[in-house]
Order: C-alpha cells, then sequence, then structure tokens
C-alpha cells in the first residue's frame, strides 16, 4: 500500500538501503575501484544512477569518507557537488538527489540541515523532527551536532530554540541540548524556595545525589547560572542535618588516579562496582 508515492532512482535507493545489513558490507572495500567506478558512472552523456546506488548504498560511513576522499585527490572535484550536479534537472527526481546528499554528508552535519528544515515550517516548527534529532544523543553526539549547526548556519543552535519554541516544550529542547551540568545546575536553582514556593526537597536530593563524578562541574555552572556557590545557597535555603547532607555532597570532589592505583593492584574494588576512570 502507498508505492505510488515513490518510484524510479529514489524507490530504489530507498528499497537498497532498507535491505542495508552488516552481511552484505565488505570489510575492506577496493575504494581505488569503487572511485573508478563511480567516474564512469557521472562522467559523459547520461549518468548511471544504478551503479551510483551499489556503490554507496552497502559502505559504511567511514567506507564512503574514504571514498569521497580518493575521489576528490583522483579527479580534483568533491564527489557530492559532482552528483548534485548530474541529478539536477528537470526530469531527475529531487528524492534521490537528496538522499545521495544525505549518503555523502556528515551524519552531524546533516542533522544541522534537518533541525534548521524542522524551524522552517509553513505556519509552525516540525516538532516531531526537532524531538527525534534531539533525543537519545550522548554528550559526545550533541556537542557534534551543536558544532556542526555553527558551522552550517553560522548561529548556535540553543539560540535557535529560544527563538523558535516556547514554554516548557522550549526549555524541555534547550535542556536536551544544553551541557547536562548546566541543566542540572538550572534544575537545583529551580527547585530552591523563592517568594512564593517552598524548596522542593526531594528535587534537590534527587538532583544532587549519584553526581560524584559531575559535582565540580555541576559546582561551576550553579555559580554561573546564581552568581553565588552551590554550598552557600543550600545552607541559606536548607537547615539541620538535611542540609549538612546536601553541602557534604555539594562539596564533593572525585579522587583522580584510581582505576591507575587498582591497575597496580595498590587497591581492590568491590566485586560489584565497575570502576572508571574520574577527572
Amino acid at each position: 500500500a502507498g508505492e505510488w508515492k515513490v518510484g524510479g532512482d529514489f524507490k530504489r535507493i530507498l528499497c537498497a538501503l532498507a535491505k542495508k545489513h552488516p552481511d552484505r558490507i565488505e570489510e575492506s572495500p577496493d575504494i581505488a575501484a569503487d572511485v573508478a567506478q563511480m567516474r564512469k558512472a557521472v562522467q559523459g552523456f547520461g549518468t548511471d544512477e544504478a551503479s551510483i546506488i551499489d556503490i554507496l548504498a552497502n559502505k559504511t560511513f567511514e567506507q564512503i569518507e574514504a571514498l569521497k576522499e580518493a575521489y576528490k585527490v583522483e579527479h580534483g572535484e568533491l564527489l557530492k557537488e559532482r552528483i548534485k550536479a548530474e541529478t539536477t534537472g528537470l526530469f531527475e527526481s529531487s528524492g534521490f538527489r537528496n538522499t545521495l546528499a544525505g549518503l555523502l554528508t556528515k551524519r552531524e552535519e546533516q542533522i544541522a540541515f534537518y533541525l534548521k528544515e524542522a524551524f522552517a515550517g509553513w505556519i509552525r516548527n516540525d516538532d516531531w523532527g526537532l524531538i527525534s534529532m534531539l533525543v537519545h544523543r550522548s554528550n559526545a553526539e550533541m556537542r557534534e551536532i551543536k558544532t556542526a549547526y555553527m558551522r552550517v548556519h553560522g548561529g548556535e543552535l540553543i539560540q535557535d530554540l529560544r527563538r523558535n519554541c516556547s514554554g516548557d516544550y522550549e526549555n524541555a529542547l534547550v535542556a536536551l541540548v544544553a551541557p547536562p551540568a548546566r541543566t542540572v545546575a538550572r534544575g537545583i536553582r529551580s527547585a530552591m524556595k523563592g517568594w512564593f514556593t517552598n524548596t522542593d526537597k526531594g528535587a534537590l536530593v534527587a538532583l544532587l545525589t549519584h553526581r560524584d563524578a559531575d559535582m565540580p562541574q555541576l559546582r561551576i555552572e550553579f555559580e554561573k547560572e546564581v552568581g553565588r556557590s552551590l554550598q552557600s545557597v543550600i545552607k541559606e535555603q536548607c537547615s539541620g542535618d538535611f542540609e549538612k547532607a546536601l553541602v557534604s555532597l555539594a562539596a564533593y570532589t572525585p579522587p583522580t588516579g584510581i582505576k591507575a592505583r587498582l591497575d597496580a593492584g595498590d587497591e581492590t574494588a568491590p566485586a560489584d562496582v565497575q570502576v572508571q576512570e574520574m577527572q
């Protein structure tokens, strides 16, 4: 059902990508042969779309990057630009062209393009597009996405989220993009009592516990947000044993060199603890 919506080369490349499987990917492809075949596919009268699909559809990102670099060295032009030129025309499929461009673009840059497009809806943002592009990203992936967004669009992703979204939805998306320690620091600030609210003790416990490795950076981000140290604000907002416990958590700085001492046999970790090197 619905097969009529796509056809031709666009359908062929989508089917090839849908069938992509590790077993079909060559471990060490002959890049030189692929460059020669690709050159033949894009040179002369007409374009051999089937060859292009065959070359690109069953390669890893790293293999495609190697192919792009080898093509540039061999022929003095960017493969992405050549394919774009060859697949642009009155009778060419924009879906096919855009899919090839996606395969030949670094993942983070492609996400950066999608994010900008999500802001450019006719009436409203493509909210599902924004959400799907930003959730389930590791800290390293999010840093790369933000860097790519700045490089491609010349602006900060967080600023564009602030400009195009609002309310709790805006805050939620910004929390996904901002450094985790900054998001936690803002949560702690919100949990503190203000003119009309009491301190949310449960929220403070949740935000301050199990943060051993992150606590030094969390203290720095909190001071940037509030202009005062985390410990001093806890002392002002809390009291008694609860205050002492939270101040102790907030003041914690993890020791360094644990893994090295374990490796040297100077210390022994409990059997149920997985030790990671702390910076």
